[in-house]
């Protein structure tokens, strides 16, 4: 017994187990405990909102690199589409009308090979994959822009994959009949003309591949006679319609995005 009392002094309690119990001591040892555990968490949270913020900013600034990289490619895609929907309507001219055309048979053979060159709109979508791969599109804390960015991307794809069906016959057939690597080199002459005016060149050399005149009869004169190739044309006419409809229409998305994104990183 005389153990077990003093035992018990040890430890502050002096006569019945329980008397003398410092509880304000313990209770507020046990509060300190709470409140620094408390602390850390709500320390951690910050933290991590902190992170959180940041890593949101990155991705706003990368999203918005992106977007200003589709901007241009959608005016390079609408440049290109136009041109693609006047040559098929010139050729279809020229095959109707029976005589001598008169831009000139090298510009009739230009106009064959951008005719059928109907490929897919390239794009950018890097970010947007690997926020929602990595689950971080939770990121965008704001409903609204977190909507307007899926709708974009999301018709962003369905654009894509409307180009992936462009009609191919006239095109398999201008490749055909055309010179070896003449196709090639009249792309490449709309290319390096768009690359000039990009860079804001005064006066961009009209680019033009090299044909002979003997050649170009032969094309015109195949064109002439193989039944369909009207069709096959005004099938690209149509196409071209549709496809300048929709790229029309993500440009303006596009701009309504930038602007937002912008908001989001230099707010008023």
């Amino acid at each position: 017994m005389q153990q077990n009392r003093e035992t018990l002094e040890r430890f502050g309690v002096g006569g019945p187990v329980g008397d003398r119990l410092p509880w304000l001591r313990l209770a507020l040892e046990g509060l300190v405990i709470i409140a620094s555990v408390l602390i850390a968490l709500a320390g951690d949270a910050w933290w991590g909102g902190v992170q959180d913020r940041r890593m949101a900013t990155g991705y706003y600034e990368r999203l918005l690199v992106d977007l200003s990289a589709d901007s241009v490619e959608l005016e390079r895609a609408l440049r290109f589409n136009g041109i693609y929907r006047s040559a098929a309507m010139e050729v279809i001219d020229v095959v109707e009308g029976g005589s001598a055309p008169p831009l000139g048979l090298s510009e009739v053979m230009h106009r064959v090979a951008w005719a059928g060159h109907l490929f897919p709109v390239a794009f950018g979508r890097a970010t947007f994959d690997e926020m929602v791969n990595a689950g971080r599109f939770r990121l965008i804390d704001d409903p609204t822009l977190s909507a307007s960015l899926l709708d974009y991307y999301w018709k962003q794809q369905r654009r894509e994959d409307r180009t992936l069906v462009a009609p191919r016959e006239f095109s398999a057939i201008a490749r055909r009949w055309l010179p070896a690597g003449f196709t090639r080199a009249a792309q490449e002459c709309l290319w390096t003309e768009w690359q000039g005016e990009r860079r804001g060149d005064a006066a961009v050399s009209p680019c033009r591949a090299a044909v002979s005149e003997s050649a170009a009869e032969g094309v015109l004169a195949r064109l002439r006679s193989e039944p369909g190739v009207i069709g096959y044309l005004r099938e690209v006419v149509w196409f071209a319609d549709n496809v300048e409809f929709g790229l029309a229409a993500q440009r303006r998305l596009n701009a309504r995005r930038m602007e937002e994104l912008r908001r989001v990183l230099a707010p008023e």
